[in-house]
């Protein structure tokens, strides 16, 4: 393998891998699927 050649298998692994830690980390820390009623915020707000 000529040293071109191995620059560009590893620039193509870097991407790889560089998506695939984006993707996981969209996944640990992306939007939850916790979701807030907004009817349940007038449970909060005072009656008096």
């Amino acid at each position: 393998m000529t040293p071109e050649e191995e620059i560009a298998a590893l620039r193509k692994q870097v991407a790889e891998l560089t998506e695939m830690v984006a993707y996981l980390t969209k996944k640990l820390y992306g939007q939850k699927s916790e979701q807030t009623d907004p009817n349940q915020l007038s449970l909060l707000e005072g009656n008096d």
